[in-house]
């Protein structure tokens, strides 16, 4: 019944790959055979007719006969020389870019003049941020928040890390990094909204989400273990000042509570009254032992000369003073801006050390606008360091 057909396969399939005296043929040769049909069969299966299956095979054997098909061809045959011609435009077009641009190129990824120029911004810069009363002249993009910070800690510098909010709805969030370079660090801590200005004038909400802690400036180094001291002690007396008031309930109320019923096995019932008396004797020991303290805090100040005391207060003074202001001196002299933009992905050859006026530049506090009346910032701290500082000196020449 299937005679026909299998002697057509045999002559126009079999025939042609294997030879032409096969009767039989084995496993192995039945697998050569589909093997010489693999690319047809990958052809079908990428459907790559699909576009024009639809036209039919007579019309498209109309169109391969038709002149159009030679037209066709020739363009598919000059397709390399095109491709050839159109390279060399791109080719031509960044060259003629590279002459127009590669001096503000220099200028703003090689010698960074516009870095330091009040009156322009350097192309990588991204903004300015107004939080905390300051500005802040200098933001990166910080694409990889932790890459970066884990770069910018060998900066020596005080960075902030801020989440920006576009202003127009639909864009994504982005976060940026600003040095803080002068001042101090003031109300900056996580959480701390302002504004952020891009470099194109559009405002936008900014946060802080992460803060590297390093010194901004000597005098807040100075001032840091006072601070750092008071702190301590205001807990300290908050604490005691706890423990004493609820020490005085629990008196309070053992004195107010009636006296339980006494058991039958004789017990003596408590006596009204004791445990206010045991609280007034009480406050009378603290009472003498605090007189006790101040009389003989009293009487060894007594027995000292006024600059013996003064001294032995500045001596203590400048102990701490001392190699905190060496080891802050250190670290801001060692300052490297070129941390933080090895962080965004930059290759730095140099470090790029931050002078007083740079510094200054890059954090400043704008003045008040014409006619208007704002707080006055305290300046006690400084000042009472410089009298310190002059006490001692004074103090140090008269033992000369």
């Amino acid at each position: 019944r299937f005679a026909p057909e299998i002697e057509k396969l045999r002559a126009e399939v079999i025939a042609p790959i294997l030879g032409e005296n096969i009767e039989t043929f084995s496993e192995g040769q039945w697998e050569e055979l589909k093997g010489a049909f693999a690319a047809h069969e990958a052809w079908l299966n990428a459907n790559a007719g699909a576009a024009v299956e639809k036209l039919g095979e007579d019309r498209l054997r109309e169109i391969i006969d038709s002149e159009c098909a030679d037209a066709v061809r020739s363009l598919i045959g000059t397709r390399a020389k095109t491709a050839f011609v159109l390279d060399n435009i791109r080719l031509t077009e960044r060259l003629i870019c590279y002459q127009a641009w590669m001096l503000a190129l220099s200028n703003n990824f090689v010698s960074f003049p516009h870095l330091y120029d009040r009156d322009r911004r350097a192309m990588f810069e991204v903004g300015t941020l107004v939080m905390d009363g300051r500005r802040f002249n200098f933001a990166v993009d910080a694409k990889n928040r932790a890459q970066h910070s884990a770069i910018a800690k060998s900066s020596n510098m005080f960075v902030v890390y801020v989440e920006v909010t576009p202003a127009r709805e639909g864009e994504a969030k982005h976060e940026v990094a600003v040095p803080v370079t002068s001042g101090g660090k003031g109300n900056m801590c996580v959480g701390k909204r302002g504004v952020f200005e891009d470099v194109g004038g559009t405002l936008h909400d900014a946060k802080v989400v992460q803060i590297i802690d390093n010194p901004i400036s000597v005098a807040e180094a100075l001032v840091s273990p006072f601070h750092r001291l008071g702190a301590l002690l205001t807990n300290k007396i908050t604490g005691l000042a706890s423990d004493a008031e609820k020490k005085l309930d629990a008196a309070g109320s053992s004195a107010l509570t009636p006296a339980a019923t006494p058991k039958a096995s004789g017990a003596p019932p408590a006596q009204p009254g004791s445990s206010g008396g045991n609280l007034l004797m009480g406050g009378s020991i603290a009472i003498a032992a605090l007189g006790s303290a101040v009389a003989f805090i009293t009487k060894t100040l007594a027995s000292l000369e006024w600059y013996t005391i003064i001294g032995g207060i500045l001596g203590a003074i400048l102990a701490v003073m001392l190699p905190i202001s060496i080891i802050a001196l250190v670290k801001l002299r060692r300052r490297d801006l070129s941390a933080i933009l090895e962080g965004s992905g930059w290759a730095i050859n140099a470090r790029m050390r931050l002078d007083l006026s740079q510094a200054r530049f890059f954090t400043c506090r704008p003045r008040y606008p014409l006619g208007t009346i704002g707080l006055e910032r305290s300046s006690w701290w400084m000042i009472t360091v410089i009298a310190v500082l002059a006490a001692a000196l004074a103090i140090v020449i008269c033992a000369i």
